[in-house]
């Protein structure tokens, strides 16, 4: 790559079921095809020599109040892939690895959970890759949560409590800043909304890029093209 490449992407696949929906397909079948979009745009974000690539998997609405059935299948398909391909992809590229959310308590696995940590642990010595996967995930939730946990550190002064400060204490305060944000699925053009406040302590100054493609046709030349355009846009920062 010649161009300036973002440190940090963080991407926000929208429109798994819209495009099983337009297929006439089950709602599964769409994130199946997501599956397939996640381990090629990964791939290619590592290649191409993206340090940080953050997923956002399932959002902690997307487990608690969709459909019975389709929750089943989702939580299976993601455990399978985290026992399977992304486990193996991980040690092979050695890829530093992540779960961010309320999985834990929405999965209530002991085994699962067990397996999960085991792959931070094993992986926490890499340092050049790093997957990160937001799994019943809300910034409104990380947020609440980062609070309490100043609030319980009595070593704290409130008088010195900043935003520096609560992000210390925040699911996410081993990541850097969010460098690009990609959205897919979006419904207009004209109008956007953010997603249960998507990571909100390391994307206040996120270049973003959203597109009405939905995530299971997002294709690897799609997404060089979005890195390539970062490279041309200049970031301000309030200057």
């Amino acid at each position: 790559m010649q161009y300036n490449l973002p440190r940090h992407v963080f991407i926000i696949p929208d429109g798994n079921r819209r495009w099983a929906m337009s297929r006439h397909l089950a709602p599964w079948e769409g994130h199946i095809q997501g599956r397939e979009r996640f381990h090629e745009i990964s791939d290619v974000a590592f290649e191409c020599g993206i340090s940080y690539f953050t997923f956002w998997a399932a959002s902690e609405d997307n487990l608690t109040k969709r459909d019975p059935l389709e929750i089943h299948f989702l939580t299976e398909l993601l455990q399978k892939e985290l026992e399977g391909d992304i486990a193996e992809k991980l040690f092979k590229n050695h890829v530093r690895f992540r779960v961010c959310g309320l999985w834990e308590k929405i999965f209530c696995d002991n085994r699962f959970s067990d397996y999960i940590h085991s792959l931070e642990e094993k992986t926490a010595g890499y340092q050049d890759w790093h997957l990160t996967i937001l799994l019943g995930y809300s910034g409104k939730t990380e947020i609440a949560d980062a609070a309490k946990a100043v609030r319980a550190a009595s070593v704290v002064n409130p008088d010195d409590i900043s935003f520096e400060t609560v992000k210390r204490f925040s699911w996410t305060r081993s990541l850097p800043s969010v460098d690009l944000e990609i959205r897919t699925g979006e419904e207009r053009s004209d109008w956007s909304h953010r997603s249960s406040g998507a990571l909100p302590f390391i994307t206040a100054d996120s270049a973003c890029y959203h597109t009405e493609t939905l995530w299971p046709d997002f294709s690897k030349e799609q997404f060089l093209s979005v890195i390539e355009q970062y490279g041309a846009y200049e970031r301000r920062f309030g200057a």
